[in-house]
């Protein structure tokens, strides 16, 4: 493979390895809008107008354009991260990688310096983008859009940033988009032909002598609402002989061990983006203990036998009762205090994971063996422990108790708080659906699965077939609806 240096057959143009070559104008860099390396985009009708040289014999014929002013309500009434910004930075850098240049970056209302430029790359929101049709407004979360225009071209997105008061009610669950940046990497992408592998010397940046772009218009938006936690670069970096494992094969990290420059690099992968739902391990049961000492046996399950799961040390060793529906009942009135306090009164420890948009419940860290339910006085009068689902999946038996509960609770949570969802952290014992119409979830139920074997066992069709059934199970204990959410595990 060849990695660097110019297409031999071509000069000076730069043909990728792997990247198909359409139409060569001169001596261009070939770009595919359509290359089978990044996601499939669709094509609008495409603007009138001639084709831009927007580089020519290694000489940048355009200037960086976009209004500076745009963010300037980031962190001040609003609280969420800048998009613009560092799309401009990003874009400007990636040119001085491939040309060796760095583009000037202006400011649409500094005309002069304007007037000295054939051609303008346009960047965020700004009165470019709208007197060219664009209105990032209604643009899907995080969408962008890239379309040419007579005197260059427009990137532009649906960023939070630009949203008066974004992020300031309290338990509002919003988070930061950025369109316009998605946007920029894209271009970086797709016409420019740079590659983010991996931190360190993953990093493909082309030369580019020439670039000539022809008409487009196209948008995009995450088909993935919350994408991945970046943590594995974290592991490879983390220690010294992890570092030196890694360098062996991708040459000096620019990180060195410094991991907190590391999200510099994951943005590059569009990492993160804006999480609607989220349903997480929460409520906490030492929060829970210190909230209601009197509501232990509430809380916390009973065996048969007299033992009590709850561990007052750690998290793991708990076990909440979800056979007693009352429990739910005093998670429906803790949900009501969060609400009633604007967050400030807070039993359980219920911040990390809701808001008005949604409340969560998940599991503690703790399997619980059938046998120390299986003889518990309700699962006998209603049959919730089936000898099917024993031999359904090692994790199915108690699919029916949880099946009940998250019934019950989803109702109430629904009638007490119109318009906000339960979110439900599937995990343990509560891994597997419950397959008995009785339990069949409300609509406001949405659930993040974790299931074990993703991605470590994706290449064997046995484990894959497995989760495959999985998550049909929960689809159609849903109401026929995907699940939200599914917990990965990248060990």
């Amino acid at each position: 493979m060849k990695l660097k240096g110019e297409c031999k057959m071509c000069k000076p143009s730069v043909i990728l390895a792997g990247m198909a070559v359409i139409g060569l104008l001169g001596s261009c860099l070939a770009y595919d809008l359509h290359t089978r390396e990044l996601t499939p985009i669709l094509e609008k009708t495409r603007p009138s107008g001639a084709p831009m040289r927007l580089v020519e014999n290694g000489e940048l014929r355009f200037a960086v354009v976009t209004d500076k002013a745009a963010e300037k309500m980031t962190g001040k009434i609003n609280r969420t991260g800048k998009s613009i910004e560092p799309a401009v930075a990003d874009l400007a850098k990636a040119f001085e990688w491939t040309t060796g240049k760095m583009p000037e970056i202006i400011d649409e209302n500094e005309t002069e310096k304007l007037a000295r430029y054939p051609y303008w790359l346009v960047v965020g929101d700004s009165k470019l983008a709208r007197t060219n049709g664009i209105d990032v407004t209604k643009l899907p979360t995080e969408g962008f859009v890239i379309k040419s225009f007579e005197r260059g071209l427009v990137i532009a997105g649906r960023d939070t940033s630009l949203v008066e008061g974004y992020g300031m009610k309290p338990l509002s669950q919003e988070t930061t988009g950025k369109g316009t940046y998605n946007g920029a990497i894209d271009f970086i992408e797709r016409f420019l032909g740079v590659r983010f592998y991996f931190p360190g010397n993953g990093i493909w940046k082309p030369a580019c002598v020439d670039l000539v772009v022809e008409p487009v218009w196209y948008e995009d938006a995450p088909y993935f609402a919350y994408r991945g936690d970046g943590y594995w670069p974290y592991e490879s970096t983390s220690t010294k002989e992890k570092y030196n494992r890694w360098k062996k094969y991708m040459g000096e990290n620019p990180y060195g061990l410094e991991f907190q420059k590391a999200p510099s690099f994951l943005r590059f992968w569009r990492i993160g983006g804006v999480r609607e739902t989220f349903a997480g391990h929460c409520p906490f049961p030492d929060r829970m203990l210190k909230s209601h000492p009197d509501k232990i046996e509430t809380m916390f399950y009973r065996s048969p036998c007299g033992k009590l799961w709850m561990n007052r040390e750690a998290h793991i060793g708990n076990y909440w009762n979800v056979l007693d529906l009352k429990f739910a009942d005093l998670l429906v009135e803790d949900y009501r205090r969060l609400f009633n306090s604007d967050g400030k009164d807070d039993p359980g420890g219920y911040r990390s994971a809701c808001g008005r948009k949604m409340v969560s419940f998940g599991v503690c860290d703790t399997f619980l063996p059938y046998s120390d339910m299986i003889n518990h006085p309700v699962v006998q009068e209603l049959n919730l422990i089936a000898e099917s689902d024993i031999k359904r999946d090692a994790d199915a038996a108690l699919a029916n108790v949880y099946g009940r509960f998250f019934q019950y609770l989803g109702n109430r949570v629904g009638k007490e708080f119109p318009g906000t969802k339960l979110g439900l952290l599937i995990y343990y014992n509560a891994k597997c659906a419950s397959l008995d119409p009785r339990w069949r979830l409300p609509d406001n139920v949405e659930v993040n699965v974790c299931d074990g074997r993703l991605p470590k066992w994706t290449r064997s069709p046995q484990a894959m077939e497995k989760s495959k059934q999985l998550f049909r199970e929960w689809y159609e204990a849903l109401g026929n609806r995907p699940v939200s959410e599914a917990w990965l595990y990248n060990g």
